[in-house]
């Protein structure tokens, strides 16, 4: 449908699942992606929900702890690079 902005925190969304999962590398590239599209796309703000601002930094803290922090910057950067169609089809394959 093209609303980019939704895409976006969707993205967000399933980081937080993956991480909490314990499934850092996947959530480090997700939450890159939705990184990566938010500032694509210029978004600023929440427009249909608020986020839980603790919940967030407490799983990137997290994943960052579970990978290292060079790690974590390597795999956030292979998700800003991915573009809109490839980020969602990895967000939905297992």
């Amino acid at each position: 449908m093209g609303d980019a902005g939704s895409i976006a925190r969707i993205l967000e969304g399933l980081a937080v699942v993956a991480g909490k999962r314990k499934q850092f590398g996947r959530s480090a590239r997700q939450f890159g992606a939705a990184e990566g599209l938010i500032e694509e796309i210029g978004l600023r703000g929440h427009t249909y929900y608020q986020t839980d601002a603790s919940l967030y930094e407490n799983v990137v803290a997290g994943v960052r702890s579970g990978l290292g922090e060079p790690t974590f910057g390597e795999l956030r950067e292979e998700g800003r690079a991915l573009t809109t169609e490839q980020a969602v089809r990895y967000a939905i394959e297992e």
